[in-house]
């Protein structure tokens, strides 16, 4: 049967089938039998040949997937922390500025009560 199957010793097993030029008794029944095992033989080991090329695609498709996933992740993370330090650097950066800011504004405003005591003072000594 693997024989035929797989077209191995073709004319031994035709001959043994009947399959000859001139055949015995039903002559359409060993040539039917014979072809349509052949026929389906073949289908079976075609269907088992694609399916193990399929399973094997798949599962080469889901790894290449899972190791993409993996390198995007992991491309996204040091980007992410890159921006996330580039963030906090602009944000520190925005913050001495406000400080310094506000300690021009305090000096400013320490001078300006000063010059402002001044002037109260200045009338009060002149009246006295």
């Amino acid at each position: 049967m693997l024989g035929s199957g797989t077209f191995d010793a073709y004319k031994d097993l035709s001959q043994a089938t009947g399959v000859q030029p001139n055949p015995g008794p039903n002559p359409m029944v060993a040539p039917l039998y014979f072809i349509s095992f052949i026929f389906f033989g073949t289908m079976i080991m075609l269907n088992l040949f694609i399916g193990i090329i399929v399973g094997s695609m798949a599962e080469a498709q889901e790894e290449s997937a899972k190791l993409l996933l993996k390198k995007d992740q992991s491309e996204g993370q040091a980007k992410s922390y890159e921006d996330d330090l580039r963030n906090l650097e602009a944000s520190m950066d925005d913050v001495k500025l406000l400080i310094t800011n506000l300690r021009l504004r305090l000096e400013n405003a320490a001078e300006a009560r000063a010059e402002a005591a001044l002037y109260a003072e200045a009338p009060r000594r002149k009246a006295g």
